[in-house]
């Protein structure tokens, strides 16, 4: 039985309860999880500090460590998946488009337009969650990346959940929606049983 290894990426607030949890709960279901801390130990629950510390982070270097945690996870799984949220979501994209994953799913990722190069280098299937409530993001910039995809022959599937604001699977956040939350966690496990 071929096993999976799992990169959770972080939101902009750290490693805080919700990505803990969310590791742990992809270990208990029998994957080899992990949280790589791009804040290294720096944690906040106040906005204007999390935009700060995301601000101060250098994009290349987060890079350079979730490709770490890679190398690590390789050595004891066959195939290797990345999972970020916002902030993270984003990283699992760019990360894809420049090393070989076999799977991603990224969760409301903030500021993500590829280009059409980008879009050509992803070697694997690309998921993508949000809600229509999310303010940050235009549907039609989504169907507008989808028909480059397909046009490169590279599959994403979008995941839309309507009236569910940003952060609905964060379960410590207001956002949260318990049953958006289910909805795409039967998603990720339908789609990992496939991987």
């Amino acid at each position: 039985m071929k096993k999976i290894g799992i990169i959770v990426l972080q939101e902009w607030w750290g490693i805080d309860q919700h990505i803990k949890t969310t590791t742990f709960k992809l270990a208990q279901e029998g994957y080899l999880a992990a949280a790589p801390d791009l804040y290294h130990g720096e944690v906040t629950q106040e906005p204007d500090e999390a935009h700060k510390l995301m601000m101060e982070k250098d994009f290349a270097e987060a890079l350079e460590e979730v490709k770490g945690t890679l190398e690590l996870i390789k050595k004891h799984c066959d195939k290797v998946v990345v999972m970020g949220f916002c902030m993270g979501g984003f990283l699992a994209l760019k990360m894809a488009e420049n090393i070989k994953v076999d799977g991603v799913f990224a969760f409301y990722p903030g500021g993500y337009q590829p280009t059409e190069e980008d879009i050509q280098r992803y070697t694997t299937d690309v998921n993508i969650f949000y809600g229509t409530k999310d303010h940050g993001y235009e549907q039609e910039k989504f169907a507008e990346i989808k028909k480059v995809y397909t046009k490169y022959k590279k599959k994403l599937d979008l995941h839309i959940f309507e009236d569910k604001e940003h952060a609905f699977m964060n379960n410590y956040r207001e956002s949260y929606d318990e049953k958006a939350s289910e909805e795409a966690w039967k998603i990720v496990f339908e789609k990992l049983g496939k991987i």
